[in-house]
């Protein structure tokens, strides 16, 4: 990930590498700043909040000094339109994601030839909470556009084990600054999401949805104040998506086949964190669908969905389960 800037960071700090513990700590902690590490940190949460697929695993392939990143995400992202809500001119629109994301990556050792010289083997947590408010206005009886603010909590953990000659050393010089750290962070920011829903002969379905989030993060607890700070980016993101009838039923209800796909393209410190600037996702699910079965919010079925994950220097896949309103 974006945080094998870590790697950089203790170049960087290598001429101190032949000194004490404390020296190379400050030196660290010198990298740590000069680098915006902590941007970084509040980039992938941000990132780990926004909605998205149900669960995901996917591999992003580093430079040299590094192995490869393996991510993993899960996430519940509900959302809805309140049709007999009105305000401001349009419907009361609510969504909520919470989401856990985890990145692993084992790195080359750090320096090397000294007294310091091990290799870490990173795992970093992100757990989010994020909720929005909206109001959706139907421009055309096909499209709708719909404004949003956003806000939430997010909070990072950093477990790393070091192996190497120098893996006590590393650690105690290390520890609270650039491994075996916690931030926690506010998020928030506007959003705008446009929906567009047409029917095509066949009895097929055809909707795509396209969506800008501005998230600002702002750090209120961290392990070490190297890692403080506030960052803003951007994320946007497009997907299109087909359902039609399989002529078949389930428990007396009516079994639909969905295809899908979605890109989403990742600026600024977002973009530095993962290391990644665009992800596309391709897949096909089924909906069963019931459309009285939660009739007051507007509940019409349930959807499993499987997918593959590309982009840039990234592979994987993803499962997901969801709610159809």
């Amino acid at each position: 990930m974006g945080l094998a800037a870590l790697g950089l960071l203790a170049v960087e700090a290598a001429p101190a590498a032949g000194q004490t513990a404390a020296s190379v700590r400050k030196a660290v902690r010198q990298a740590a700043r000069q680098g915006d590490f902590g941007k970084e940190v509040l980039g992938l949460t941000g990132f780990a909040a926004l909605p998205g697929v149900n669960a995901s695993s996917f591999t992003i392939s580093n430079g040299a000094g590094a192995g490869d990143t393996e991510l993993g995400r899960f996430a519940a992202s509900p959302k809805h339109r309140f049709r007999d809500t009105e305000l401001l001119g349009g419907d009361l629109y609510a969504e909520g994601t919470l989401s856990w994301f985890t990145a692993s990556t084992d790195y080359g050792p750090f320096f090397a030839g000294t007294r310091f010289e091990a290799s870490p083997r990173n795992r970093i947590d992100a757990w989010t909470a994020m909720g929005g408010l909206g109001v959706a206005y139907d421009l055309t009886p096909r499209l709708s556009v719909t404004p949003i603010l956003t806000a939430g909590w997010g909070m990072v953990q950093d477990d790393t084990t070091f192996v190497g000659p120098g893996a006590a050393r590393l650690d105690k010089a290390t520890d609270d600054l650039l491994f075996n750290w916690d931030v926690q962070e506010l998020l928030y920011g506007p959003a705008l999401r446009l929906d567009h829903v047409t029917a095509i002969p066949g009895d097929v379905n055809v909707t795509t949805t396209g969506r800008v989030n501005y998230v600002y993060g702002s750090t209120y607890s961290a392990s070490s104040r190297v890692l403080e700070g506030d960052v803003s980016f951007a994320v946007m993101s497009l997907h299109g998506e087909l359902d039609g009838p399989t002529r078949h039923s389930v428990f007396g209800r009516e079994l639909r086949w969905i295809l899908f796909g979605a890109g989403t393209w990742i600026e600024g410190e977002g973009a530095r964190a993962l290391g990644v600037d665009w992800i596309s996702e391709f897949g096909l699910g089924l909906e069963l669908v019931d459309r009285e079965a939660v009739p007051e919010i507007g509940l019409e079925g349930a959807s499993l969905r499987l997918s593959v994950i590309t982009g840039d220097n990234v592979f994987g896949w993803s499962i997901g389960g969801g709610l159809e309103f």
